[in-house]
Protein backbone atom coordinates (compact mmCIF):
# COMPACT_ATOMS: atom_id res chain seq x y z
CA UNK A 1 0.00 0.00 0.00
CA UNK A 2 1.22 3.25 -0.92
CA UNK A 3 0.00 6.07 1.57
CA UNK A 4 -0.23 9.78 1.63
CA UNK A 5 3.30 11.97 1.48
CA UNK A 6 1.58 14.57 4.01
CA UNK A 7 3.55 16.25 6.58
CA UNK A 8 0.49 16.16 9.04
CA UNK A 9 1.46 13.18 11.61
CA UNK A 10 -0.44 10.29 12.12
CA UNK A 11 -1.65 10.23 15.55
CA UNK A 12 -1.89 6.54 17.73
CA UNK A 13 -2.34 5.85 21.08
CA UNK A 14 0.89 4.02 22.32
CA UNK A 15 2.21 1.85 25.59
CA UNK A 16 4.81 0.34 24.30
CA UNK A 17 2.60 -3.21 24.04
CA UNK A 18 3.10 -5.60 21.44
CA UNK A 19 -0.07 -4.52 19.41
CA UNK A 20 0.19 -0.80 19.63
CA UNK A 21 4.25 -1.25 18.96
CA UNK A 22 3.55 -3.36 15.89
CA UNK A 23 1.16 -1.10 14.86
CA UNK A 24 4.34 1.94 15.19
CA UNK A 25 6.08 -0.63 13.33
CA UNK A 26 3.34 -0.96 10.69
CA UNK A 27 3.24 2.75 9.67
CA UNK A 28 6.98 3.54 9.56
CA UNK A 29 6.66 1.06 7.34
CA UNK A 30 3.77 1.67 5.01
CA UNK A 31 3.72 5.39 5.46
CA UNK A 32 6.19 8.32 4.77
CA UNK A 33 4.48 10.17 7.44
CA UNK A 34 5.48 11.37 10.72
CA UNK A 35 4.49 9.70 14.16
CA UNK A 36 2.87 11.55 17.02
CA UNK A 37 2.14 9.09 19.90
CA UNK A 38 -0.20 9.75 22.32
CA UNK A 39 -0.01 8.53 25.98
CA UNK A 40 -2.43 8.85 29.40
CA UNK A 41 -0.58 9.15 32.81
CA UNK A 42 -2.92 7.35 34.84
CA UNK A 43 -1.86 7.27 38.40
CA UNK A 44 -3.84 4.21 38.97
CA UNK A 45 -1.53 2.65 36.62
CA UNK A 46 1.34 0.93 37.91
CA UNK A 47 3.18 0.12 34.91
CA UNK A 48 3.02 3.89 33.50
CA UNK A 49 6.88 4.96 34.28
CA UNK A 50 7.68 1.43 32.44
CA UNK A 51 6.10 1.75 29.79
CA UNK A 52 7.28 5.27 28.99
CA UNK A 53 10.84 3.88 30.00
CA UNK A 54 10.24 1.14 27.38
CA UNK A 55 9.02 3.42 24.25
CA UNK A 56 12.09 5.72 25.01
CA UNK A 57 13.97 2.39 24.55
CA UNK A 58 11.96 1.22 21.58
CA UNK A 59 12.09 4.78 19.38
CA UNK A 60 15.77 4.67 20.09
CA UNK A 61 16.35 0.94 19.05
CA UNK A 62 14.26 1.63 15.72
CA UNK A 63 16.37 4.40 14.43
CA UNK A 64 19.65 2.21 15.67
CA UNK A 65 18.32 -1.05 13.77
CA UNK A 66 17.46 1.08 10.75
CA UNK A 67 13.64 1.13 10.84
CA UNK A 68 12.89 4.46 11.53
CA UNK A 69 14.72 8.01 10.79
CA UNK A 70 15.57 10.01 13.25
CA UNK A 71 12.67 12.56 14.13
CA UNK A 72 9.76 10.39 12.18
CA UNK A 73 8.61 9.47 15.45
CA UNK A 74 7.63 12.66 17.27
CA UNK A 75 8.30 13.10 20.98
CA UNK A 76 5.75 11.45 23.08
CA UNK A 77 2.51 13.38 24.01
CA UNK A 78 1.28 12.93 27.21
CA UNK A 79 -1.64 13.37 28.84
CA UNK A 80 -2.76 13.22 32.58
CA UNK A 81 -5.37 10.99 33.44
CA UNK A 82 -6.86 13.26 35.94
CA UNK A 83 -7.18 16.33 34.15
CA UNK A 84 -9.04 14.57 31.58
CA UNK A 85 -12.48 16.73 31.55
CA UNK A 86 -15.67 14.49 32.68
CA UNK A 87 -18.25 13.95 29.72
CA UNK A 88 -22.02 13.06 31.09
CA UNK A 89 -22.89 11.69 27.00
CA UNK A 90 -19.89 9.47 26.67
CA UNK A 91 -20.26 8.36 31.02
CA UNK A 92 -23.98 7.26 30.04
CA UNK A 93 -23.15 5.53 27.48
CA UNK A 94 -20.67 3.59 28.96
CA UNK A 95 -22.92 2.56 31.89
CA UNK A 96 -24.97 1.15 29.21
CA UNK A 97 -22.38 -1.28 27.01
CA UNK A 98 -21.42 -2.49 30.44
CA UNK A 99 -25.01 -4.00 31.32
CA UNK A 100 -24.19 -6.33 28.66
CA UNK A 101 -20.53 -6.35 28.49
CA UNK A 102 -17.46 -5.78 30.56
CA UNK A 103 -15.10 -4.07 28.89
CA UNK A 104 -11.96 -1.76 30.33
CA UNK A 105 -12.65 1.58 32.37
CA UNK A 106 -10.26 3.19 29.89
CA UNK A 107 -12.66 3.28 26.95
CA UNK A 108 -14.85 5.66 28.82
CA UNK A 109 -12.02 8.24 29.56
CA UNK A 110 -9.92 7.59 26.23
CA UNK A 111 -13.20 8.85 24.43
CA UNK A 112 -13.42 11.38 26.52
CA UNK A 113 -10.11 12.88 26.16
CA UNK A 114 -10.77 12.20 22.07
CA UNK A 115 -13.74 14.07 22.62
CA UNK A 116 -12.04 17.09 24.57
CA UNK A 117 -8.63 17.14 23.00
CA UNK A 118 -10.20 16.90 19.21
CA UNK A 119 -7.95 13.96 17.73
CA UNK A 120 -10.84 12.71 15.72
CA UNK A 121 -9.46 9.70 13.73
CA UNK A 122 -6.25 8.77 16.22
CA UNK A 123 -5.50 5.04 15.68
CA UNK A 124 -6.06 2.76 18.93
CA UNK A 125 -4.56 -0.96 19.02
CA UNK A 126 -7.69 -3.16 19.29
CA UNK A 127 -6.91 -6.41 17.94
CA UNK A 128 -9.86 -9.15 16.92
CA UNK A 129 -10.63 -11.08 19.85
CA UNK A 130 -10.04 -8.53 22.39
CA UNK A 131 -12.89 -8.74 25.05
CA UNK A 132 -14.36 -5.23 23.57
CA UNK A 133 -13.57 -6.37 19.81
CA UNK A 134 -16.96 -8.30 20.52
CA UNK A 135 -18.94 -4.82 21.19
CA UNK A 136 -17.42 -3.61 17.99
CA UNK A 137 -17.77 -6.30 15.69
CA UNK A 138 -21.28 -5.96 14.05
CA UNK A 139 -20.81 -1.87 13.81
CA UNK A 140 -17.08 -1.83 12.00
CA UNK A 141 -16.88 -0.75 8.94
CA UNK A 142 -13.62 -0.42 5.93
CA UNK A 143 -12.44 3.31 5.82
CA UNK A 144 -9.41 5.14 4.35
CA UNK A 145 -7.91 7.76 6.67
CA UNK A 146 -5.70 9.79 4.77
CA UNK A 147 -4.54 6.82 2.48
CA UNK A 148 -4.41 4.50 5.43
CA UNK A 149 -6.76 1.60 4.97
CA UNK A 150 -8.69 1.09 7.82
CA UNK A 151 -11.57 0.23 9.95
CA UNK A 152 -14.43 2.89 11.68
CA UNK A 153 -17.03 2.45 13.95
CA UNK A 154 -20.70 3.14 12.46
CA UNK A 155 -21.52 6.90 13.51
CA UNK A 156 -25.19 5.40 14.02
CA UNK A 157 -24.28 2.95 16.06
CA UNK A 158 -25.85 4.06 19.19
CA UNK A 159 -23.54 4.00 22.85
CA UNK A 160 -21.06 2.13 20.93
CA UNK A 161 -20.78 5.04 18.61
CA UNK A 162 -20.50 7.77 21.50
CA UNK A 163 -17.29 5.75 22.54
CA UNK A 164 -15.53 4.52 19.33
CA UNK A 165 -16.97 6.03 16.14
CA UNK A 166 -13.89 8.71 16.60
CA UNK A 167 -11.35 6.61 16.24
CA UNK A 168 -9.06 4.40 13.21
CA UNK A 169 -9.02 0.48 14.17
CA UNK A 170 -6.58 -0.61 12.21
CA UNK A 171 -5.95 -3.99 14.03
CA UNK A 172 -9.42 -4.64 15.09
CA UNK A 173 -10.24 -7.47 12.05
CA UNK A 174 -6.82 -9.00 12.24
CA UNK A 175 -6.16 -11.46 15.45
CA UNK A 176 -2.92 -11.96 17.10
CA UNK A 177 -1.73 -14.92 14.66
CA UNK A 178 -1.91 -12.67 11.32
CA UNK A 179 -0.11 -9.53 13.20
CA UNK A 180 3.06 -12.17 14.64
CA UNK A 181 3.16 -13.95 11.21
CA UNK A 182 3.50 -10.74 9.53
CA UNK A 183 6.10 -9.56 12.10
CA UNK A 184 8.17 -12.89 11.74
CA UNK A 185 7.94 -12.50 7.49
CA UNK A 186 9.04 -8.32 7.89
CA UNK A 187 11.46 -9.56 10.40
CA UNK A 188 10.67 -7.13 13.84
CA UNK A 189 11.02 -9.67 16.14
CA UNK A 190 14.03 -7.35 17.80
CA UNK A 191 12.28 -4.15 18.30
CA UNK A 192 8.86 -6.28 19.60
CA UNK A 193 10.85 -8.59 21.68
CA UNK A 194 11.47 -5.01 24.42
CA UNK A 195 7.60 -4.64 24.32
CA UNK A 196 6.13 -4.22 27.72
CA UNK A 197 2.49 -6.16 29.05
CA UNK A 198 2.69 -6.20 33.02
CA UNK A 199 -0.40 -4.61 34.65
CA UNK A 200 1.47 -4.30 38.05
CA UNK A 201 4.99 -4.86 37.41
CA UNK A 202 7.40 -5.74 40.92
CA UNK A 203 9.13 -2.42 42.30
CA UNK A 204 7.96 -0.67 38.66
CA UNK A 205 10.41 -3.27 36.30
CA UNK A 206 9.58 -6.87 37.04
CA UNK A 207 6.50 -8.60 35.32
CA UNK A 208 4.71 -9.95 38.17
CA UNK A 209 3.18 -13.49 36.88
CA UNK A 210 -0.61 -13.17 37.89
CA UNK A 211 -1.88 -10.46 36.17
CA UNK A 212 -4.04 -11.08 32.31
CA UNK A 213 -0.93 -10.25 30.43
CA UNK A 214 1.53 -12.02 32.77
CA UNK A 215 -0.89 -15.53 32.30
CA UNK A 216 -1.28 -15.05 28.52
CA UNK A 217 2.78 -14.50 28.36
CA UNK A 218 3.34 -17.82 30.31
CA UNK A 219 0.64 -19.32 28.28
CA UNK A 220 2.03 -18.62 24.55
CA UNK A 221 4.22 -20.68 23.18
CA UNK A 222 7.87 -18.87 23.14
CA UNK A 223 7.17 -15.84 25.31
CA UNK A 224 7.37 -17.42 29.02
CA UNK A 225 10.64 -16.66 29.09
CA UNK A 226 10.06 -12.51 29.12
CA UNK A 227 8.39 -13.32 32.17
CA UNK A 228 11.46 -14.16 34.15
CA UNK A 229 11.77 -16.46 37.32
CA UNK A 230 10.29 -14.21 39.55
CA UNK A 231 6.82 -13.34 37.53
CA UNK A 232 6.69 -17.96 36.85
CA UNK A 233 6.92 -18.31 41.02
CA UNK A 234 4.28 -16.13 41.76
CA UNK A 235 2.43 -17.47 38.87
CA UNK A 236 2.80 -21.23 40.48
CA UNK A 237 2.46 -20.19 43.71
CA UNK A 238 -0.72 -17.70 43.30
CA UNK A 239 -2.00 -17.43 40.44
CA UNK A 240 -2.41 -21.46 39.74
CA UNK A 241 -3.72 -22.44 43.14
CA UNK A 242 -6.51 -19.63 42.79
CA UNK A 243 -7.82 -21.30 39.27
CA UNK A 244 -8.56 -24.59 41.71
CA UNK A 245 -11.18 -22.12 43.53
CA UNK A 246 -14.82 -21.78 42.24
CA UNK A 247 -15.79 -18.73 40.25
CA UNK A 248 -17.24 -17.08 42.55
CA UNK A 249 -14.60 -17.13 45.01
CA UNK A 250 -11.60 -16.87 42.44
CA UNK A 251 -13.52 -13.22 41.24
CA UNK A 252 -13.84 -12.20 44.75
CA UNK A 253 -9.93 -12.66 45.30
CA UNK A 254 -8.69 -10.88 41.70
CA UNK A 255 -11.30 -8.19 42.70
CA UNK A 256 -9.55 -7.57 46.07
CA UNK A 257 -6.09 -7.78 44.05
CA UNK A 258 -7.09 -5.26 42.16
CA UNK A 259 -8.10 -3.37 44.94
CA UNK A 260 -4.91 -3.30 46.65
CA UNK A 261 -2.65 -2.58 43.40
CA UNK A 262 -4.90 0.70 42.63
CA UNK A 263 -3.93 1.72 46.28
CA UNK A 264 -0.38 0.94 46.46
CA UNK A 265 -0.69 2.67 43.42
CA UNK A 266 -2.05 6.10 44.44
CA UNK A 267 -0.09 6.20 47.48
CA UNK A 268 3.34 5.75 45.21
CA UNK A 269 1.88 8.23 42.74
Amino acid sequence: MSATNSDEPIDIFWTGGWDSTFRVMELLHLTDRPIQPHYVIDPRRRSSGMEILTMKRISRALIEEGFAETGRIEPLMTHQREAIPHDETIDDAFQEIMRSHRVGNQYRWLAMLVKAEGLDGIEIGIVQGDRIAAVLEDHLIESNIDGCPTMTVERDAGDVSVLFAHYSLPLARRGPLELRKQAKELGWKGPLAKTCFCHTPLSGVHPCGTCRPCVLMLERKGEAKRVGWRGKLRYWLIERPIRLLPKAVSWRIRQSQEARAAARSQKEA
